[in-house]
């Protein structure tokens, strides 16, 4: 695979070129059909990039969810998932501090803890996946 800087450097039609011969033969032929069929003007090299674990941190009036804290490679299309999932859970401690009169710092450091043990586990998967097509 080139590098980043090597892909900034070839023609479209050569970026057409790189992606069939990195695709692999576990995708369907219609797949390497369609990227046959790319209008090539349109192709640019594009970097993505992943979120490192963060340590722990001191919880206070503003938190983060989704992209803002764990963005990951799209390799398994589970980025959106894991923002609505944050959204979910960050609700679901809010409710319950409101319910309980749990102090509401309690329940943003509840839900910072739970998201980074899960949101991190599935960057580390999709950064593994990632690399490995």
């Amino acid at each position: 695979m080139p590098t980043f800087e090597e892909l900034r450097d070839l023609a479209p039609a050569a970026l057409r070129d790189v992606a069939l011969g990195v695709l692999g033969d576990d995708w369907h032929d219609d797949v390497h059909r369609l990227l046959g069929l790319w209008d090539t003007d349109s192709l640019f090299p594009l970097r993505i990039s992943t979120a490192a674990p963060v340590p722990v941190w001191e919880s206070g009036p503003v938190t983060l969810i989704g992209d803002a804290i764990h963005a990951m490679s799209p390799a398994l299309a589970m980025g959106a998932d894991t923002a609505v999932r944050d959204a979910g859970e960050l609700t679901r401690a809010l409710s319950y501090a409101a319910g309980t009169g749990e102090p509401l710092m309690n329940a943003v450091s509840s839900y910072e803890n739970r998201m980074t043990d899960c949101a991190f586990s599935i960057v580390a998967n999709a950064r593994q996946t990632g690399r490995q097509r």
